[in-house]
């Protein structure tokens, strides 16, 4: 962990998002050195869990300041939230899916800065770590859906609108479905489901669609996680299309310039995700 604090500062960012945060570690271990480099930070645990998984966010105080913070537990939101019903009613009929769905522990945490280099203009951060399971890809969509969703309504209801940057650990290749969804705004899924009366299964396609398109400012690499049986690029740094201006991207290291046989983390990455990394700037609007 104390790698992992030195290995933070070197970066000299400015705003910073981790997941799979303990309570201990965030208290313990990452606010106080952060702390020391002019950091403030936000932590948003799980939903079922207070103390030993969740998200956070740290921001430069000299460059932002906190306004306010919309986390939700998505299985949560997706349940109650009046924007979630066209959601809700999607999948709804299907019974195995919706169990899925409102299981999953998975949530958004959500700040927003008036960005003090930048006349105090506000801009909103979302940070989150969607499910993890590889054959779960529908699970993923919809929770991507109640994602946008929420930050839709955020921004409607904000004068001018929001710039949006989402970053995160979304378990998803580039060429993902859930990808697609993010940076496309639209996406079609066919997956099998179990009837109830029967051990067999039909096809069922559903329609997922949004008009807050995302494009990857922190660019696609080779790998940004890697254990003995996978390697690939499933974290980003997504920015709500035509408000920002990447000015420097900082690519993971090569694979094939380290000796990972055991995969992350080692003596050098002490986190099993290499960092994904960029400099951007605020594209203004009148």
């Amino acid at each position: 962990q104390q790698l992992l604090v030195q290995e933070l500062i070197s970066y000299n960012a400015d705003l910073i998002c981790l997941q799979e945060v303990s309570r201990h570690t965030f208290d313990h271990r990452l606010s106080y050195g952060l702390h020391f480099n002019g950091f403030q930070g936000l932590w948003k645990n799980r939903a079922f869990d207070n103390h030993n998984d969740g998200l956070a966010i740290f921001y430069r105080q000299s460059e932002f300041q906190l306004v306010s913070q919309y986390n939700l537990d998505l299985n949560t939101s997706i349940h109650k939230d009046a924007y979630q019903e066209s959601l809700l009613n999607l999948i709804r009929p299907h019974h195995q899916l919706l169990q899925d769905v409102i299981s999953r522990s998975n949530v958004l945490q959500v700040a927003i800065f008036k960005w003090k280099g930048y006349d105090d203009r506000l801009i909103c951060l979302a940070n989150t770590h969607l499910y993890f399971r590889p054959t779960a890809e529908m699970v993923r969509l919809v929770q991507i859906q109640a994602i946008i969703n929420h930050l839709s309504f955020l921004s409607k209801n904000s004068q001018g609108g929001l710039p949006i940057i989402i970053c995160g650990d979304f378990n998803s290749l580039p060429f993902s479905n859930a990808y697609q969804l993010v940076t496309n705004g639209y996406c079609k899924y066919t997956f099998d489901e179990i009837t109830h009366s029967s051990t067999n299964t039909h096809a069922i396609t559903l329609e997922f669609a949004h008009d807050l398109t995302f494009e990857a400012l922190s660019g696609t690499f080779n790998s940004t996680h890697c254990t003995p049986n996978f390697s690939g690029t499933i974290d980003y740094i997504f920015g709500k299309h035509g408000c920002f201006h990447v000015e420097n991207v900082i690519p993971p290291p090569q694979l094939k310039e380290l000796n990972l046989d055991h995969g992350l983390p080692t003596s050098t990455f002490p986190s099993d995700h290499f960092a994904v990394i960029c400099d951007i700037s605020m594209v203004y609007r009148n």
